[in-house]
């Protein structure tokens, strides 16, 4: 945090489930969808001293959605199809000072994909808006 305003940090995001990819045919073995991005997050706050105020800011970087197949566990699989992508992601908060040293907040986002090309999914259907509830600690 740059004089009680300017927040710089780093910031990652991945699925925690697996979502099923639809079967062409009955026969095939069930596929999965699993994505995962990560970036710059530059954030500024907006009077930041009073009891509830507006934090906005964004996340630019790069990430990957992948189709795999599961056999014995979830984390042993095979990948069918991998691609890499760049996200954007704006998000607005409205927060409010607990303490001199705790946040909490809530807000909203809305993720930007841009070139993923794994047969399946496209950049339309890994874009979307997001809601998200922030705890933040430390001296603001």
């Amino acid at each position: 945090m740059l004089n009680s305003k300017l927040m710089l940090g780093a910031g990652a995001y991945a699925l925690v489930n697996d979502i099923e990819a639809p079967r062409m045919n009955p026969a095939d073995p069930t596929l999965y969808w699993n994505m995962w991005y990560t970036g710059f997050v530059p954030e500024y706050t907006i009077k930041g001293n009073k009891l509830v105020h507006l934090a906005v800011g964004g996340l630019i970087g790069g990430g990957g959605v992948m189709k795999n197949e599961r056999y014995k566990g979830w984390d042993e699989f095979e990948s069918i199809g991998y691609s890499g992508f760049f996200v954007g992601e704006p998000h607005l908060n409205l927060e409010l000072n607990i303490t001199s040293f705790l946040r909490l907040g809530i807000g909203g986002s809305y993720r930007f994909v841009k070139g993923s090309s794994t047969d399946g999914i496209t950049d339309e259907k890994l874009s979307g808006p997001s809601a998200h509830f922030t705890i933040k600690a430390g001296r603001f």
